[in-house]
């Protein structure tokens, strides 16, 4: 069997030679080498990979007649390799050169245009800046509704614009916003990928957060119990996804002077998040991952999602990844929660000695020592 080496570089040498009359074919080889393959390494999860051959597809690219090549997609997938390794000033020029080709070949109000500013979303969203992500979002948003209900791939933009902006919202403590966008965005999902999904749980989860700011306490927790329910189905009981939902289920029981149960959701966040750093630890000390305990890789999500926006998504230029939650429950929280509700019950001891690790965990987390 040939190296794959070789074969990769035969393609390079067959790419280069061709000339105008086989430029398409010159393309299909581009796509095939480098685009599908790194679109395929990015999926798998291997970033160094995949920057390696989408970088490659993307200076070949910029030899030949843009009509030939599919630069927008290059871009996007290369923008999102950079976002997801935490290259948020690589990915930046990425996704302006994406949103400028859009708006000037596709036009300012097409869904490639607002499928370029939910990239740019995302990306302000990792970089704190939060009104930036909004306003992006409020304008990808505004494209997508004029355009009515069309494609399934634009019908879950719309609600990954929505979910987005429930996120914003609810930093912004806009509870009334971020219930509005919320309903939105369940709906769709629910529609386009199922109860049974990761996104339509993460929908209802954080509405359940909502419902508890306005002290709707019955409703809160009626959703939170299916949302802890549906994750512990989809993504493990060893899950951080799993852990927040306790933590929410204790905070809302807090709430409502229910100590005893409180403590029991809170123990039952704690010791997961315990489990997850323990599997961290050792995974980072063999490299190997800890199936049973870590958390839950995200493929299968995305595949939902790709399997949700169909094959009219094929060409889009438009990343499948979600707003990052900015107000996500981290582990140092739980346990100052749980020494809380520790120290209200009377167990002085076990409140000390969870507090500390708290602040330890806290000031790790914080500086990194």
């Amino acid at each position: 069997m040939m190296p794959a080496a070789l074969v990769a570089a035969l393609a390079v040498f067959a790419f280069l030679s061709a000339g105008p009359a086989g430029a398409q074919d010159a393309e299909a080889v581009l796509r095939q080498t480098f685009t599908t393959g790194g679109t395929a390494a990015l999926e798998k999860g291997n970033y160094p990979e995949a920057e390696r051959l989408l970088k490659a597809a993307l200076t070949e690219a910029g030899k030949y007649p843009k009509e030939y090549i599919q630069l927008n997609a290059i871009l996007e997938k290369l923008g999102s390799c950079y976002l997801r390794q935490g290259k948020l000033a690589d990915a930046e020029p990425l996704y302006l050169r994406l949103s400028e080709s859009c708006a000037r070949y596709k036009g300012d109000s097409s869904p490639a245009y607002a499928d370029s500013l939910y990239n740019l979303a995302l990306l302000y969203g990792r970089q704190g800046k939060v009104e930036q992500a909004r306003d992006s979002l409020t304008r990808a948003l505004a494209i997508y509704q004029q355009a009515g209900a069309g494609s399934t791939a634009d019908d879950l933009a719309r609600a990954d614009c929505a979910y987005g902006l429930a996120l914003i919202n609810f930093k912004r403590a806009d509870y009334s916003e971020c219930e509005a966008n919320l309903k939105t965005a369940i709906g769709l999902y629910d529609r386009l990928c199922g109860e049974s999904s990761a996104d339509f749980t993460d929908g209802i989860s954080l509405l359940s957060r909502v419902y508890a700011h306005d002290e709707k306490y019955e409703l809160a927790e009626k959703l939170g119990r299916r949302a802890l329910e549906l994750d512990e189905s989809l993504r493990g009981k060893g899950d951080a996804a799993v852990a927040a939902d306790h933590y929410q289920l204790g905070i809302l029981a807090e709430k409502q002077g229910q100590l005893n149960q409180a403590a029991d959701s809170l123990a039952a966040g704690v010791a997961i998040y315990d489990q997850l750093a323990a599997a961290a630890k050792a995974s980072k000390k063999t490299g190997k991952a800890d199936v049973a305990t870590v958390s839950a890789n995200p493929a299968r999500q995305q595949a939902e999602r790709s399997k949700a926006a169909g094959a009219d998504a094929g060409s889009r230029a438009r990343s499948l990844d979600k707003l990052a939650d900015m107000s996500t429950v981290t582990p140092y929280q739980a346990m100052h929660a749980y020494a809380a509700v520790l120290g209200k019950l009377g167990r002085l001891p076990e409140a000390k000695r969870l507090e500390a690790r708290a602040r330890a965990a806290e000031k790790v987390a914080l500086t990194g020592k």
